[in-house]
């Protein structure tokens, strides 16, 4: 059952067309603990395509709480950091 929750849930971070959606998809992968770790690299992709500044923010978040062990995880977020949108630091 929590796999097929961790998959509805990257499903929906991946594909909604709501900011609102996706935002609280990445909440509930982060709440989900070390189960989501096998989902590094679709939290990945959602990080590195979503043109929504709050949902990197997001996403960032999450992967810091369950992708940490990965160094794909942290490349990710680094560049995250100096994305060339909207940046996905809070200041």
């Amino acid at each position: 059952m929590t796999q097929n929750k961790l998959n509805n849930l990257l499903e929906i971070l991946l594909e909604s067309d709501s900011k609102l959606e996706q935002i609280r998809a990445a909440i509930a992968i982060g709440e989900m603990g070390k189960v989501a770790e096998e989902g590094t690299p679709q939290l990945i992709q959602a990080l590195q395509e979503s043109k929504s500044s709050k949902v990197r923010k997001e996403i960032a978040e999450t992967l810091g709480k369950v992708g940490t062990k990965r160094k794909e995880s942290i490349q990710a977020l680094v560049l995250s950091l100096i994305h060339i949108s909207e940046p996905t630091r809070p200041y």
